[in-house]
């Protein structure tokens, strides 16, 4: 692992504002008013079993489906932040099959406002409507990788699947039918753990511009205009959900190669902490525990598998409990951890204890 020199200057101010317990999923004594209080779990009142039976299997992928876990990736950037936020919101997370067939299934309780807000967006990734729920998008793609994914509004609820190696439509629709329409009737609990505190201040004043140029390069703007990201957009719901502030930057679309900086905080990340880093790391991603700053941390080499690009991922939980992640990509340069670091440190002496 590279060198993280970014850090020099950054422990003695950190230090004063961290807590003296250990962090938690890093060896340190548990705390305890946080064990005594409710954690989040699922809020539909079905389990995996319910929502999918083998009758459903059979109409679809003619054949049932064991059960597995659903897909997490170990460590930060913001699609694994937005992974652990559909825990923060109550998620429903189910996958059934193997590497060459599966069904994957997350329902995200009484969302019918984030649905609205984003269901344009959804359009851009998965552009056919359906005829299913309330509102209904799918995509279906043959080649290497086939399979459908699907977005729908059941009753108050989202539900999105993703069915690899099935093509056909009328089979993504022997799936959808039973599942949409269980899930709509299904009944929705409230949310019984502490709500967490909200960020208290925005993109600009987490990380100004100059700690970024100083950072990166003088040649990177705030990305004002990028709006959701995540082509699964129920996990950008998810996010919004939680109260996530979502920052980026960036150099022009016409420079000869990409240089990005995404920063994510998630309040109330330490209660989906360790669930989230304890998944396995994938074969293109070097991670390693990360203690310079905040009460927890991991630092994350992220090898691109199609450009070849390696990029530095920094996740770190500031004393207040929520998760700081920085993601620096700069094709031209191979220090990204570096700047991810020292961003992530600028970020947290923002938010304080």
């Amino acid at each position: 692992m590279r060198a993280i020199a970014a850090v020099a200057g950054l422990g003695l101010v950190l230090g004063l504002t961290a807590c003296t317990a250990g962090p938690p999923g890093a060896g340190g004594p548990p705390d305890a008013s946080r064990q005594a209080e409710p954690t989040p779990h699922p809020l539909l009142a079905l389990d995996c079993d319910e929502l999918v039976d083998a009758d459903v299997f059979r109409a679809g992928f003619g054949e049932p489906l064991g059960v597995r876990a659903p897909y997490v990736e170990g460590y930060g950037g913001m699609g694994n932040v937005a992974t652990a936020a559909l825990a923060l919101a109550g998620a429903t997370r189910c996958a059934w099959g193997d590497d060459e067939r599966y069904l994957e299934v997350d329902v995200l309780p009484a969302a019918e406002t984030e649905w609205e807000r984003l269901e344009a967006e959804l359009q851009m990734f998965q552009p056919q409507e359906g005829a299913h729920g309330e509102a209904a998008w799918f995509s279906c793609r043959p080649g290497e990788r086939p399979g459908c994914r699907a977005d729908v509004l059941a009753g108050r609820n989202w539900v999105a699947v993703n069915a690899f190696g099935l093509v056909d439509v009328a089979a993504l629709d022997a799936v959808l039918a039973p599942l949409v329409a269980r899930v709509a009737a299904a009944e929705v609990a409230n949310p019984d753990w502490p709500a967490p505190a909200s960020v208290p201040v925005d993109c600009a004043a987490l990380l100004p511009r100059e700690a970024v140029h100083s950072s990166i390069g003088d040649d990177v703007e705030p990305w004002t205009d990028r709006g959701p990201v995540l082509s699964q957009t129920l996990r950008q719901a998810a996010l919004d959900r939680a109260g996530a502030v979502h920052c980026a930057w960036r150099n022009g679309f016409g420079s000869a190669t990409a240089r990005t900086v995404d920063l994510v905080v998630l309040p109330g990340g330490d209660l989906v902490w360790d669930a989230h880093f304890a998944a396995p790391v994938p074969e293109w991603v070097e991670r390693e525990s990360f203690d310079e700053l905040g009460d927890a941390g991991f630092s994350a080499v992220h090898t691109s598998t199609f450009t070849g690009a390696i990029d530095g991922v920094v996740s770190t939980l500031s004393p207040g409990g929520a998760w700081v992640d920085v993601w620096a990509n700069d094709e031209a340069r191979d220090d990204d951890l570096d700047i991810a670091v020292s961003l992530a440190g600028t970020a947290l002496q923002t938010l304080g204890p």
